[in-house]
């Protein structure tokens, strides 16, 4: 079940991705550079925001605490600043 969630969401991703790519290269009023970047910019953003996403996840498992748990939360020390008292 969890695999074809995952295809599924492939296949919608890459579908998206070239249905806008067929738009920008449709435009006529981009220039082949602009295109290009922007084409790339289309193909090159989810495959970088989704290793960046498993590279955070992938550094917090492996923290000593386990999935996600900060492991070193201490409470703040004394500054030695207290508020003013009022008579």
């Amino acid at each position: 079940m969890n695999t074809w969630l995952v295809l599924l969401l492939v296949g919608m991703l890459v579908g998206h991705a070239a249905w806008v790519t067929r738009i920008v290269l449709g435009n006529s009023a981009l220039e082949r550079q602009q295109k290009l970047a922007q084409c790339l910019l289309v193909w090159l953003l989810p495959p970088l925001s989704a290793l960046a996403v498993h590279l955070i996840n992938w550094g917090l498992a492996r923290e000593p605490g386990g999935r996600g748990v900060v492991s070193s939360v201490e409470p703040q020390m004394d500054q030695g600043v207290s508020p003013p008292v009022l008579d």
